[in-house]
């Protein structure tokens, strides 16, 4: 399913965004080793992941890059017909093996043809890390629970990185989730990345698109 990754200089410099500036990246290692030594779990609620589910189509087996306490997975398999699993991953090595997890993405590659779908909740602080880890495995569709202002309010490094797929309409965000208990303060955005159009159109629920606050961002103005 995966091969594990040596966690070089190298190798975490090729998980930041071009154009980030020398302080960025040193700031992000250092939350990155922090988080190893301190970990933290905010779930992801039952209210964002069925808003998610009423604009796509989720199908095949799925991986959940921060699995933290398994909720992601255990919400797919049992409200989803078309997701057969999820496997999952976290930093917490107090939660590998209960939700059939091994330790650390970012120390991790993917195997061509293991996953249909990739589904994550990064740390916030490190969401930059985590999603450009992401876009280098092998799967069709990127599912990712972000800050609502990721994009709306991003630094111009991470509009260029965003930029080949939104140029190509692989984007979509669902806002205006719920706020949850365990987030009080913060209301949450879901991005969506496609590989290629004929993935898109397979997996969108265009009538529910259409009723929940979606926006494709090569068709409307969010600098």
């Amino acid at each position: 399913m995966w091969s594990r990754v040596k966690l070089s200089v190298a190798t975490m410099d090729s998980y930041m965004m071009a154009g980030m500036s020398q302080e960025r990246r040193t700031k992000l290692v250092c939350m990155y080793k922090r988080m190893r030594r301190q970990p933290e779990c905010h779930a992801t609620s039952d209210k964002e992941l069925e808003l998610l589910c009423r604009c796509v189509v989720l199908r095949g087996v799925g991986f959940d890059a921060c699995a933290g306490t398994g909720n992601i997975s255990r919400y797919l398999q049992n409200h989803c017909a078309g997701v057969r699993e999820v496997d999952g991953a976290d930093v917490d090595k107090r939660r590998v093996g209960k939700v059939n997890c091994v330790q650390d993405s970012l120390r991790l590659d993917l195997n061509p043809d293991a996953y249909d779908f990739m589904i994550f909740s990064p740390p916030f602080l490190l969401s930059d890390l985590f999603l450009t880890w992401a876009l280098k495995q092998p799967v069709k569709m990127w599912c990712i629970h972000l800050a609502g202002d990721y994009y709306t309010n991003a630094p111009d490094y991470r509009l260029q990185a965003l930029k080949p797929l939104i140029d190509s309409g692989l984007v979509l965000f669902v806002s205006g989730l719920p706020i949850v208990e365990n987030r009080p303060m913060r209301r949450c955005v879901w991005m969506i990345l496609f590989r290629d159009k004929k993935i898109m159109r397979k997996s969108c629920v265009e009538e529910a698109c259409a009723n929940i606050r979606t926006s494709r961002l090569n068709e409307v103005d969010c600098m």
